[in-house]
């Protein structure tokens, strides 16, 4: 019997969101601000930040055979 090995690739779309307040005289000068870099967004690693994971792709491709007969320890080694 042999055993094909298979790699699965899956590929993800990641996407992080934070609610900020921003005061601004109007929507979109508050958006105009936060877009311009001039409020800063939280840290990376802030708990604010919430992370939403969408599979995108999957894939199986060929990555080797094992031949189960030969990988099976010999019986009559000590």
């Amino acid at each position: 019997m042999t055993a094909y090995r298979i790699r699965v690739s899956q590929e993800y779309l990641a996407l992080r969101t934070a609610v900020i307040s921003v005061e601004a005289d109007s929507l979109d000068e508050a958006i105009e601000q936060v877009a311009s870099g001039s409020i800063d967004t939280p840290d990376f690693d802030d708990e604010s930040w919430q992370t939403g994971w969408t599979l995108r792709s999957e894939r199986c491709e060929h990555a080797g055979v094992v031949n189960l007969d030969e990988a099976a320890p010999d019986p009559t080694a000590n």
